[in-house]
């Protein structure tokens, strides 16, 4: 009598429960996860897709984040020079009031002592700071861009440059993160310190002709210093708009990652329910397997 071998379904079976046993695990860290992507094995064209999204994420929250630090820088920078113009319509009013041919020499010097407190005070908004830096001294930062000095002309003296650093906030686009004091304060005819200067000093001697002449240096400074405000207005709404695109840029660039790393919640518990009964049906018919012996499958 000849010896029939019956196929041994043993091996598919142990294959089976290592399969339904990782989809298991899987579906399960769905589950408990909230990401449908577990490692780069499941998806690696997904899992590229991933990392690009990573990278340009990044790109996209360092230009968000330059655009923050600018756009404060400018928004202090314009403070002051409102500030600045403020201190110079009040000297424009003390120029009208000292014209007065009415008032007494000792009137006009304590006029005169309000102009130098201005120009102190314009002085100090000149060498305004952010974070430690000063705003108008062109990209001489660390150190204050105007000092009193008596030898100078208008008794204060630039020490910054002409120069100003540029910022990139969306990529390819730049904008500049302020002007140099030189072409604020020391505009041409329009020398902010000059007109201070020559007003109180037209007021010291009595000049009612200096008076009104440094009334219209005055007049030119202001005008200067207000052009140089709708400059830095420019900057600013360009930093709004980059602003309002890199916040959509962010946006999309969530809602891919979501949609590349978020599980759908009701098919992960059905993929862990349907793995989980495979896994038990195979381990039942492997429990029926093994309790037959060899010569089961014998004729």
């Amino acid at each position: 009598m000849g010896i029939r071998f019956v196929f041994n379904p043993y091996d598919s079976l142990l294959n089976a429960i290592s399969q339904d046993r990782q989809q298991l695990s899987n579906a399960t860290l769905q589950v408990s996860s909230g990401r449908k992507l577990i490692s780069i094995a499941d998806n690696p064209a997904a899992t590229a897709s991933v990392i690009e999204n990573n990278f340009e994420t990044a790109a996209v929250d360092q230009f968000t984040q330059s655009v923050s630090s600018v756009q404060t820088r400018l928004q202090a920078a314009d403070s002051a020079l409102n500030s600045t113009t403020q201190a110079l319509t009040s000297a424009i009013s003390l120029a009208t009031e000292g014209a007065n041919g009415t008032l007494s020499q000792d009137q006009r010097n304590g006029i005169a002592q309000q102009v130098d407190s201005l120009q102190q005070e314009v002085l100090g908004l000149a060498n305004s700071q952010f974070q430690g830096t000063y705003l108008f001294g062109g990209t001489v930062c660390n150190t204050a861009p105007f000092v009193a000095d008596s030898s100078a002309p208008s008794g204060v003296r630039y020490l910054g440059n002409g120069q100003t650093n540029s910022v990139e906030i969306v990529a390819g686009q730049y904008v500049q993160n302020g002007l140099p004091g030189s072409a604020i304060f020391n505009g041409a005819s329009a020398d902010v310190f000059q007109a201070l200067h020559d007003l109180s000093a037209a007021l010291r001697r009595g000049d009612s002709a200096g008076i009104v002449s440094a009334s219209g240096e005055l007049q030119s400074a202001f005008s200067n210093v207000t052009v140089q405000r709708v400059s830095y207005g420019g900057m600013l709404q360009k930093l709004e708009a980059a602003g309002t695109t890199l916040t959509n840029e962010q946006t999309s660039l969530a809602s891919q990652q979501n949609s590349l790393l978020a599980a759908d919640p009701a098919k992960a518990i059905t993929d862990m329910t349907t793995a989980q009964t495979q896994l038990e049906a195979a381990l039942a018919a492997t429990g029926r397997v093994t309790q037959n012996s060899l010569l089961n499958y014998l004729k």
